[in-house]
């Protein structure tokens, strides 16, 4: 069975940038529409919208930080730009 397109409400684990490997955190997709701004601007094309819901790598740089949300732990309960490359769909 083939992998599924990411959907605006889907739950879905962020990678690292440094480790694609590594999860860093769990959120729920708010949408990948490009124009949508994020932190001042726009999503751009290869990028999504996240509402970070669960932390596991604290200290991990934003790769777009704004305002006050510097790190994924300053990202709890908001929205973040992230690349889609480095979003899967959360597996339970």
């Amino acid at each position: 069975m083939g992998a599924r397109s990411l959907q605006e409400g889907d739950w879905v684990d962020i990678f690292s940038l440094f480790d694609p490997t590594k999860c860093l955190a769990i959120g729920r997709l708010q949408g990948i529409d490009p124009s949508k701004v994020v932190g001042g601007q726009p999503l751009g094309p290869c990028w999504c919208e996240i509402l970070v819901q669960i932390v596991m790598e604290r200290n991990e740089q934003l790769i777009r930080p704004y305002g006050l949300l510097q790190t994924i732990e300053d990202a709890l309960g908001a929205p973040i730009a992230w690349p889609l490359k480095l979003v899967k769909i959360h597996e339970d």
